[in-house]
């Protein structure tokens, strides 16, 4: 088995929500920048669920979605920023591997 080690991505995906028509701009940029990410974040796995269940004749005989979007290709973009280290460790949410930076310096000293 090979040796994983930690590193940090970005993921930035663009997509419409809809909102009350009588919030002010102040408002609805409040909604987007302040609101907690796992709200977003549960939205977004919303539409991946929504996304998957699609019925077939939602695709052309190619497969190409004839209903807008099938999937968030077309929407976000994923970029590698740098090897993890303590404090990213500490702070941000990991997938896969240790979940915390207790748990990595463990598995670092145990040579996995």
């Amino acid at each position: 088995m090979s040796k994983h080690t930690p590193h940090v991505v970005r993921l930035t995906v663009e997509y419409i929500v809809w909102q009350p028509a009588e919030w002010e701009p102040s408002t609805r940029a409040h909604h987007a920048d302040e609101s907690c990410v796992d709200n977003a974040i549960n939205q977004l796995a919303e539409m991946v669920e929504a996304y998957e269940n699609l019925p077939d004749d939602c695709f052309d005989e190619n497969g190409a979605s004839i209903q807008g979007p099938a999937c968030f290709c077309a929407c976000g973009n994923g970029e590698y920023l740098r090897p993890a280290t303590a404090h990213d460790l500490r702070w941000l949410p990991a997938v896969g591997g240790p979940k915390t930076a207790m748990e990595w310096a463990g598995k670092a000293e145990a040579g996995e």
